[in-house]
């Protein structure tokens, strides 16, 4: 693990229609999302303005959703869930071995890790935690 190298991950425990989970973002116009909304896990890109969905999976369980982002070198990014913290899948859809995030960061600043919830005050999110881990021997 280098510098730029960590991992977030929450655990979403409920459902309704609002959109919820992890981000890497740049800003209001570059983001990357991945997290659940009705019922689908979904990898959203947001480049340029311009919302893209990248991958998606229905989700049928009602149990707390885990999942993960894992980023190398600042901006190489791998998705996973898991409805029990012992078994991830990585979502499906990528086309390489990961997501190219590089266009997150502008010159001024990084791109910062955390939380997202987007729909209505009736449909509120809750997360059990929000962690973010490295290595701090190798920095």
């Amino acid at each position: 693990m280098a510098f730029g190298d960590y991992e977030i991950s929450t655990e979403v425990i409920n459902r309704n229609p609002s959109y919820k989970g992890l981000v890497l973002y740049g800003d209001a116009n570059q983001a990357v999302l991945f997290g659940l909304e009705a019922g689908k896990l979904q990898l959203v890109e947001i480049k340029d303005n311009v919302k893209t969905v990248l991958a998606e999976e229905a989700i049928s369980s009602e149990a707390a959703l885990n999942i993960k982002m894992l980023v190398e070198d600042g901006y190489k990014c791998r998705f996973f869930w898991s409805l029990s913290e012992d078994q991830w899948k990585e979502i499906q859809g990528a086309t390489t071995d990961f997501y190219d995030g590089n266009y997150l960061p502008q010159w001024d600043r990084s791109a910062r890790p955390g939380l997202f919830h987007n729909g209505s005050n009736q449909e509120l999110t809750k997360f059990s935690f929000f962690a973010i881990s490295y290595n701090i021997e190798e920095l």
